[in-house]
């Protein structure tokens, strides 16, 4: 006859026996599995890949070089003669607060229901949610003003709408 652990002990064996985690955090049970970054949540797309510098020129009249990723929800696109820029975010809601509408800003409803345009210190400045997203997007340099910031932030949302989400 078997001891009570003894059986307990082959039963547990019997139900894991079957799953093991490899190296690369993979989690297998009986040949199937997903791995840790597969249950992660969904990776934001890179800004950088939203447009191109030809995009950026065509939407916004300004000669634009490569660009170049900043933090994790940003990418900048300097000008080539060295004055001006622009900058694109894609965010999350929650992480929208970081840029609030500021006072005295336009409305853009045709762009979104909370999309604002406003002038800054150093150029100008529009953002709008889009879905669970808040688009925020930054200009400066010759021939900028409050139509091609409105302009490059319309696009924007049509480019993060138009990006599959898993």
């Amino acid at each position: 006859m078997t001891p009570p652990s003894a059986r307990l002990l082959l039963v547990a064996l019997l139900l894991t026996g079957g799953c093991s985690r490899n190296d690369s955090g993979t989690v297998t049970a009986f040949g199937g599995g997903r791995s840790d970054e597969d249950q992660a949540a969904p990776e934001r797309p890179n800004p950088c890949r939203l447009f191109t510098a030809k995009d950026i020129g065509l939407v916004t009249t300004l000669d634009v070089g490569e660009g170049k990723r900043i933090e994790t929800n940003g990418c900048r696109w300097p000008a080539k003669s060295g004055k001006g820029r622009a900058i694109v975010r894609e965010m999350s809601v929650a992480d929208a607060r970081d840029y609030p509408r500021p006072p005295g800003a336009t409305s853009l409803p045709e762009v979104g229901r909370d999309g604002f345009v406003a002038k800054s210190a150093w150029g100008w400045r529009a953002g709008t949610t889009v879905g669970g997203t808040f688009a925020y997007v930054e200009l400066s340099g010759d021939g900028v003003d409050d139509t091609t910031a409105a302009e490059l932030l319309k696009e924007t949302t049509e480019r993060i709408a138009a990006v599959p989400r898993g």
